[in-house]
């Protein structure tokens, strides 16, 4: 086992770095404005400083940020490929699968206030807790306009529900408990819809959303956020197989979710902040705190979670990240559920990068120690 998945992981990243090799684009953005992905990451797909301005800015330079406001014409698009590798210690079972390819186009209409973010995947697959491969080829993750409406913005698509933490910019394979663990929704005529009408911070879902940002602080991204979310159950998807079509295809059920309530400050790098989800009998409450110091970088979120059967939890994520240099990240996490009956699992990670120029190339690797769950992960990827 171990063997097979130490030859697919070769192969695997053999083929993402020659795809590296010969393309000639880079991520739209840098290749947009003729810069390097470093001028907006601390480490992609982390954001620093001007990112952060410049996503508050609705995917524009300000005057002064040291970047010409001068937009080069390019085609706005960019491409994401990554492959995974988990091999589980305690069933001693190794498995190997280029898991995305993403097509990824974003940026603003016109010359107006309004904004748009789109995040294809015309590859997608992953293995299901029966150990089988599930295809998902032609569904979207990210798919919304964000347009004012007086003093307020208005997002309409397919999005996360929490925008205080942008759980895709993780530096991690996994994602951090207090996000991804949702609450159950009630049972519906498919077990794709019964799964689809649950709720998690992470997860994204058809959506409507109220925001406004109250600018108080010296950096364009300071101030307060408020946001008022209406989630519904669904998916948007293109199905490019039959199967995908058969089994995971578009869905959408007109009846909200519930509402997601959300309030935080954010200071350049570091932000506090509530949210609570209320919708069907079920509540998911929490606060989120994120700080920054040169390049240590700590988040602690603890949710509160009531289901639909009267049970009660508390998930705590609490992660530190560290860059030390251009080309290296390191993380360490901790996540933990009352009544999940394990003990807290441990998930330190690493990456690494490089060139960092015309294109990225990024290898994650991540350990989760906890008992009767001791697990590899390693994901290597291409952004050009």
């Amino acid at each position: 086992m171990r063997l097979r998945l130490l030859i697919t992981l070769s192969v695997l990243a053999c083929a993402l770095i020659f795809l590296a090799q010969v393309s000639w684009t880079t991520p739209q953005f840098a290749r947009k404005y003729n810069t390097s992905c470093q001028t907006c990451h601390v480490a992609p797909p982390k954001l620093n400083q001007t990112g952060e301005n410049f996503l508050a800015n609705g995917y524009r330079f300000a005057a002064d940020s040291g970047i010409s406001p001068t937009a080069r014409k390019t085609f706005p698009m960019a491409v994401w490929a990554t492959g995974r590798g988990t091999w589980e210690l305690s069933s001693d079972r190794a498995r190997g699968l280029v898991n995305r390819v993403e097509l990824i186009s974003a940026g603003p209409i016109k010359k107006t206030a309004a904004f748009y973010f789109v995040e294809w995947l015309p590859v997608s697959q992953e293995v299901g807790s029966n150990g089988q491969r599930v295809e998902r080829h032609g569904r979207f993750e990210d798919v919304f306009v964000s347009a004012p409406l007086g003093p307020v913005y208005l997002t309409v698509g397919q999005y996360r529900s929490l925008s205080q933490i942008d759980v895709s910019r993780r530096l991690s394979v996994s994602e951090p408990l207090a996000f991804s663990t949702g609450v159950a929704g009630e049972r519906a005529r498919t077990g794709r819809l019964t799964s689809l009408r649950s709720f998690s911070l992470s997860g994204r879902s058809p959506a409507l959303r109220l925001s406004h940002h109250w600018y108080r602080g010296k950096q364009a991204a300071d101030g307060w956020y408020n946001s008022v979310t209406v989630p519904f159950a669904g998916e948007f998807v293109i199905p490019l197989t039959s199967r995908v079509h058969r089994e995971r295809g578009f869905e959408f059920e007109f009846r909200p979710k519930g509402v997601v309530l959300e309030s935080y400050y954010k200071h350049r790098l570091s932000s506090i902040g509530a949210h609570a989800f209320i919708g069907d009998g079920r509540r998911l409450i929490g606060t989120v705190g994120s700080y920054n110091y040169r390049n240590l970088f700590t988040t602690l979120a603890v949710g509160f979670a009531h289901e639909l059967n009267d049970t009660n939890d508390t998930r705590v994520s609490w992660e530190t990240e560290w860059v030390p240099r251009r080309w290296v990240a390191l993380g360490l996490r901790l996540d933990d559920r009352t009544g999940a009956n394990r003990p807290i699992a441990v998930i330190p990670h690493a990456n690494f990068y490089f060139p960092l120029t015309r294109y990225t190339f990024r290898v994650t690797a991540e350990h989760r120690q906890q008992r009767l769950n001791r697990q590899w992960l390693l994901e290597a990827g291409i952004v050009f």
